[in-house]
């Protein structure tokens, strides 16, 4: 079926929307799932972000965030690292402070109970094509880097790519088994007496996954899984409840071997954090001592993957990917990625970009502990920088290429890709991403590197692409 696609605004500048000035918020939307565009109902007030304390003694530092810049800074050329600072007085939570004034909101209906928030009607099973406006904010501006093997970038060949048709999706799972089923209840009693005695270096990769993206998960298995199935890493696909709209897909869901089906939401964009959060619990449950979790139309370079993680002497204390610093958070109440009714500030703290990244266990383990109280706020990526800013986790840049016009090869994970572009990156081939081509996509300038568009008309892109209306859309390819 052919998708719709929202139009990026056409206006030169972008123009930012006054802040709300009421107690209660606007309309709040629950977080989080991978349904692209589709608008949710109304969930609760999550105006004031209280983060559960630490249950250790923090330091007492405070970070500061003083750069004021829409496009987060680019990674260096060696991979970062640095601590995130503890806020102070942690012996109560830490609430987010008030709003300031603007012009008045039209006062919106009383907010209903989260964690469920229904899928609009759209298509069931993903179209290989028509690149979409992309679920998570911009990346930041990428840099040359080079690993330690010195080898230099493929060169690119800025060409449509060529008509294909999409690989066929061959039956999943095996006729001896079905789809995990995971309430995620996190069993902490003697959960860590239980894991002990492991060498600290065992991770899985979660691949963030929706419903109907049968040609995503099956270009996955068929190129870059078998990378990981070789060095006996583990791959989940996560999905969560289906709308009533797409109840045929159950059985065949089921019928998925290296699914986890999550049970306590709907699937939704707005359930994108209630699928975060169940995937960092399913992963310490799990006796995981990290979790790589990737969006499923990503192509991650295992091979590069785990040598960036035998790299790192910590994984527990490891937070590791795109890092954005100094993110405004959006106050537009129709923007994409607003929630500053849940999150006051004018900077998100640092956040890895959520197509892929790493979280250790000390991550993991905060997030399952304190799962039932955490804000739940809708931007999923910049929930985790919010969760986990006391933490004083190790924050490490991870070489990826996100939107990039030429795309890396020596990127740890290329996003985004569709899965006939996951077929072709798996031979070896070389070429212009769709999400770049201005053949097959009106939303090209969010590329970096795209010869028609200078750095800031990305950055203007960007900005207009999340603060942009809703519309409701069907599943992103």
């Amino acid at each position: 079926e052919t998708s719709q696609q929202e139009k990026v605004p056409e206006t030169s500048q972008p123009q930012k929307a006054p802040a709300p000035t009421q107690q209660q918020p606007t309309n709040v939307l629950d977080p989080a799932d991978n349904n692209f565009m589709n608008k949710g109902t109304s969930a609760p007030d999550n105006s004031q972000v209280t983060v559960p304390p630490v249950k250790s003694d923090p330091p007492a530092n405070s970070r500061t965030e003083s750069k004021d810049k829409f496009v987060p800074e680019p990674p260096a050329n060696v991979p970062e690292q640095q601590s995130q600072k503890v806020p102070e007085q942690q012996s109560q939570p830490v609430a987010a402070v008030a709003a300031p004034p603007a012009a008045p909101v039209p006062e919106q209906p009383p907010a209903q109970e989260q964690q469920n928030v229904p899928a609009q009607p759209s298509s069931a099973i993903e179209s290989d094509s028509s690149p979409k406006i992309p679920n998570h904010p911009p990346p930041a501006e990428p840099q040359p880097v080079l690993d330690s093997s010195n080898e230099k970038p493929a060169e690119q060949q800025p060409k449509p790519i060529e008509d294909s048709q999409p690989p066929t999706v061959a039956a999943t799972g095996d006729a001896s088994t079905a789809a995990e089923h995971s309430t995620n209840a996190p069993a902490i009693g003697m959960l860590e007496k239980q894991c002990s005695g492991g060498n600290g270096r065992r991770f899985m990769i979660a691949v963030v996954s929706s419903p109907g993206h049968f040609l995503a998960r099956q270009a996955i298995r068929n190129t870059w899984k078998n990378e990981a199935v070789k060095k006996n890493i583990q791959l989940k696909f996560f999905v969560g409840q289906v709308p009533d709209s797409m109840k045929d897909l159950e059985n065949r869901l089921n019928s998925e071997a290296d699914m986890v089906r999550l049970t306590d939401f709907v699937e939704n964009y707005h359930n994108l954090t209630a699928k975060a959060i169940d995937i960092f619990s399913y992963g310490y449950d799990n006796c995981m001592d990290g979790v790589f979790k990737v969006d499923d139309d990503s192509f991650v370079r295992v091979n590069r993957l785990v040598s960036f993680l035998e790299q790192q002497n910590d994984w527990h204390r490891l937070y590791a990917g795109a890092m954005n610093r100094n993110a405004p958070v959006i106050k537009d109440p129709n923007g994409r990625w607003y929630a500053y009714d849940q999150y006051p500030h004018e900077h998100w703290p640092t956040y890895a970009n959520g197509p892929g990244f790493f979280l250790g266990r000390d991550g993991l383990a905060y997030i399952a502990k304190n799962r039932s109280w955490i804000p739940k706020i809708r931007i999923d990526d910049a929930a985790v920088g919010v969760w986990t800013q006391q933490l004083n986790l190790n924050i490490v840049q991870m070489h990826t290429s996100i939107y990039e016009y030429h795309p890396n090869s020596n990127a740890i994970f290329q996003n985004p890709i569709n899965a006939n572009e996951a077929l072709r990156l798996y031979r070896g081939e070389s070429f212009l991403p769709a999400a770049c081509d201005r053949a097959q996509t009106e939303f090209a300038c969010l590329c970096w590197g795209n010869p028609e568009y200078s750095s800031d008309a990305v950055g203007d892109c960007w900005w207009r692409a999340g603060t942009a209306k809703y519309a409701d859309n069907t599943l992103r390819s």
